[in-house]
């Protein structure tokens, strides 16, 4: 596996870091990430709209740029660094169900105004009881005359209040004894559904959906209308290439606490000389770097598994274990070296220390990481959403 990057590619990641530090310093982070923050931020948006990052994945016949995933893991890994407002990351998710698994008419019509910055979407996977695991999902959608109708909650769906429309994965009760599943394309404004914040440590824009007697169109349902077939290999695809993306966005970020820990302790000065200069802040220095390396190419391997159609689940759980404890662990040790200074708003580390912390919750229980390593890596977990 080739880790160095072509002359293109190290292009856009130097001009992407570069829009990245113009239109999303860390005070446009702060100022969006708290408890009566927006979630999103118009101005950011609206560069990464012109720099063509919300087109990259889909396909050109609906205003595309068709790039590889590596590319776009490229651009979740400078997204990560900058702590880019996770509207982001869930219109992404979204518009990738919507190629996997929809018409070329409902593609048309929901990826056409994402590739143009128009429409925010959501992903709701995951519920109080059930987050983890697909086979214990009860959001139900029951086939009516003219369309669905939808009931159940689902939780810590990201940016659902922002969002223009939520996909929503629930169980089809057609009367077969076999179960069957569909996601659905959600309007915000439908009558039946009701949207409450969580308010988390993390200060994100996650929020409980509940959908009681929500009726949608028969359209609604991604796909023919079958809603079975080969669904959910095309949903544990779409879910692989989420979650490798995530390792790449907290390689990123790792990145970033590296970095700025390197400034600080060049510039913080003791006994008339820089810490970066005693040899017990080196150590801790390389008790950063030394993981980091070896997260770079579990996370450069995730995705290179994510793009491969006979994938496999194990390389992006190894990716997942590894670089959510290096992410929590680099912020623990980057705090111990800023000292106070690691604590201080004006410092903004502690916008790095939320989001691994965040992630390491998202991504699943540890356990349930471990577990799927020995079981040879079932996808099943929407926690990444």
């Amino acid at each position: 596996m080739d880790l160095s990057l072509s002359e293109e590619q190290a292009a856009f990641v130097t001009a992407s870091r570069r829009m990245l530090d113009d239109v999303c310093p860390p005070d446009v982070v702060a100022d969006v990430a708290t408890p009566n923050g927006p979630g999103h931020s118009v101005e950011v948006w609206q560069a990464l709209t012109q720099a063509g990052w919300l087109g990259m994945p889909f396909p050109a016949q609906f205003g595309g740029a068709e790039a590889a995933l590596f590319d776009l893991g490229l651009a979740y890994r400078e997204a990560g660094r900058a702590l880019v407002p996770t509207t982001l990351y869930s219109t992404i998710a979204a518009g990738l169900f919507i190629t996997n698994l929809g018409t070329d008419e409902q593609r048309k019509r929901w990826l056409s105004p994402i590739c143009r910055g128009e429409l925010v979407g959501a992903v709701a996977v995951s519920e109080p009881h059930a987050f983890e695991n697909f086979d214990l999902l009860q959001t139900t959608a029951m086939p009516v005359a003219e369309g669905w109708v939808l009931n159940g909650q689902k939780a810590f769906v990201a940016n659902a209040e922002i969002a223009d429309v939520t996909l929503v994965l629930a169980r089809i009760e057609d009367g077969n004894t076999d179960p069957a599943f569909g996601i659905f394309v959600v309007p915000r404004d439908m009558a039946g559904v009701k949207i409450d914040p969580y308010l988390t440590f993390g200060q994100d824009a996650v929020h409980e959906f509940t959908l009681a007697h929500c009726r949608l169109p028969g359209d609604a349902l991604l796909g023919d209308g079958s809603g079975t077939t080969h669904w959910r290999d095309l949903c544990e695809e779409t879910l692989f290439r989420v979650r490798a993306l995530h390792c790449m966005e907290m390689l990123g970020g790792i990145e970033a606490v590296l970095d700025r820990t390197v400034t600080y302790v060049k510039e913080r000065h003791q006994f008339g000389v820089p810490i970066g200069s005693f040899q017990a802040v080196q150590h801790h220095l390389a008790n950063i770097a030394m993981p980091l390396e070896a997260g770079r190419i579990a996370a450069f391997r995730a995705l290179w598994a994510a793009s491969d159609r006979n994938w496999s689940g194990h390389d992006i759980t190894v990716a997942e274990i590894w670089l959510c404890d290096t992410y929590v662990q680099a912020t623990l040790t980057a705090h111990q070296l800023w000292g106070g200074m690691g604590y201080a708003l004006e410092g903004h580390l502690y916008l790095w220390s939320q989001r691994a912390k965040t992630l390491d919750l998202l991504c699943g229980r540890r356990a349930t990481r471990l577990e799927r390593l020995l079981v040879g890596a079932s996808a099943d977990s929407p926690a990444s959403l």
